[in-house]
């Protein structure tokens, strides 16, 4: 579990979430964005949705928090989260697809073939 520290309030959240929140957040600001997301949180020992604004100019700070009871189930919230168009991705590529780097072919003259170096 973390602490999430938004402005004066102080947020109880998963790892998981706390995570996707940061990188989200980080992907508004590229963007020179904010919006306004709901992450869940623990507060009085039940779980509260929560709006944040979130984007260019905010300011999170995320720290580990001991909790003695079971982590709840964020996975949900977190998915949501990862499937918005700003969450930052890494793109995929396939490793037996060959990789064009912009270098031209060399030919061998003798067969007529291209040979890559």
């Amino acid at each position: 579990m973390r602490t999430l520290v938004y402005g004066n309030h102080s947020l109880v959240t998963s790892d998981d979430v706390s995570h996707t929140l940061l990188q989200l957040t980080a992907g508004f600001a590229t963007q020179s964005v904010c919006e306004v997301v709901t992450i869940p949180t623990v507060a009085d020992a039940s779980v509260v949705d929560v709006d944040v604004v979130v984007g260019l100019g905010t300011h999170l700070i995320s720290t580990p928090l001991a909790w003695p009871q079971e982590d709840p189930d964020f996975s949900a919230a977190v998915a949501t989260l990862q499937l918005h168009p700003s969450y930052p991705r890494v793109a995929v590529t396939d490793p037996f697809e060959p990789q064009d780097d912009g270098l031209p072919w060399p030919v061998d003259d003798e067969f007529g073939s291209i040979d890559r170096f």
